[in-house]
């Protein structure tokens, strides 16, 4: 995505067309973000991307000279907040998915205590066969 964007730059399309590629570049990160979560349950990626959206955030608090003079301050609050936002909601889908990841994990190992005839805190379970 950063590539697309400073390959944009380099072939100085116009700031019109670099402000639409900025605000794809965060819808694009987002949907990617989510395909990550809920399709594949991985939490890694999208954390990272989390990240990234916040150092944009971070980064257009205290733009660039370059920046200033080519977009107005409604553009650059407007990928500003986009960047933001989509990164808290991406942060909290992965709070809860590491949570759910956590639980199945638990569940997973309580019934495996309990087929190999342990429990988590060592009292012995019978195990009464299925005849």
């Amino acid at each position: 995505v950063l590539n697309t964007n400073v390959l944009l730059v380099f072939q100085e399309v116009p700031t019109s067309g670099l402000f639409c590629a900025a605000i794809g570049s965060v819808v694009f990160i987002c949907v990617l973000a989510l395909i990550w979560l809920i399709k594949w349950r991985y939490i890694t990626m999208p954390a990272v991307l989390v990240w990234a959206l916040v150092g944009i955030y971070v980064e257009l608090g205290n733009p660039q000279i370059d920046i200033i003079e080519a977009y107005s301050e409604e553009q650059i609050a407007t990928v500003m907040y986009a960047s933001i936002g989509v990164a808290a909601v991406l942060l909290l889908l992965v709070v809860v998915q590491a949570i759910r990841q956590y639980h199945r994990h638990s569940q997973k190992q309580r019934e495996e205590a309990l087929h190999f005839g342990k429990v988590e805190r060592g009292a012995p379970v019978y195990y009464r066969a299925p005849y």
